[in-house]
């Protein structure tokens, strides 16, 4: 049986701010820098992803867009000297907790939606430098419409963010046509989850069922539903 193990967790990042000009944050800067929301938004503000896997042995890389509809993304008022714009992702991490108050104009899904495409396409040729097309492995995470006790989310809310991760993971296997997948039907929020009630917190199932995806990949099933 193959098992696995997290090297490294990236979070709390979207692929527009990623590939907008980096913008200097120090850990000083920050009140409780030692905080792990904290890393995330050091990384955010200096871009710094592909920096901190380089030499990883992972040999497999995951990636999902929960983040990327659960965060908006704001852009910070230009300077004298930016001539790029500058995006960094809106945190819902409280400064106590490593979070980082920035004062910017926040972007409707409609402007994200058309900076995205050119930033799936950077993400996915900078990690072909990184991983083999059949080791990054696209997680189509969505959110659940209904929790284990069978309480509701609002429909039309999951709806609304459930296209558009449909649409971001579209973008990102059109540029990693081989790269397999792993998705889940009919996922189920768990109300007793260990970070709480949320629609992307799911039941034991849904980790169980993603395993055995995974190990279906890792045996040789490369395969995608599109």
């Amino acid at each position: 049986m193959i098992n696995f193990s997290v090297n490294k967790y990236n979070a709390r990042c979207s692929l527009v701010s990623l590939y907008s000009a980096k913008t200097p944050l120090k850990s000083e800067s920050i009140p409780k820098p030692e905080a792990w929301g904290a890393r995330n938004t050091l990384q955010d503000f200096n871009k710094t992803f592909f920096r901190e896997i380089e030499g990883m042995e992972s040999p497999y890389i995951i990636v999902d867009f929960i983040d990327e509809v659960r965060l908006n993304v704001a852009q910070l008022p230009r300077r004298w000297n930016w001539i790029r714009p500058h995006y960094v992702t809106v945190s819902d991490v409280p400064p106590e907790e490593g979070g980082y108050v920035v004062e910017g104009r926040e972007l409707s899904f409609e402007e994200k939606k058309e900076l995205f495409p050119q930033s799936a396409r950077k993400f996915a040729k900078d990690l072909i430098c990184h991983y083999p097309a059949a080791n990054i492995v696209i997680h189509k995470a969505y959110y659940s419409y209904s929790s284990d006790d069978g309480s509701q989310f609002d429909a039309s809310t999951i709806k609304r963010f459930n296209d558009q991760l449909t649409y971001y993971y579209e973008k990102l296997h059109s540029e990693l046509p081989d790269s397999p997948c792993i998705n889940i039907e009919k996922p189920v929020a768990a109300i007793g989850h260990r970070w709480g009630q949320a629609p992307f917190h799911y039941t034991q199932d849904y980790y169980d069922d993603f395993i055995i995806q995974l190990r279906g990949i890792v045996g040789g099933k490369n395969e995608c539903d599109g």
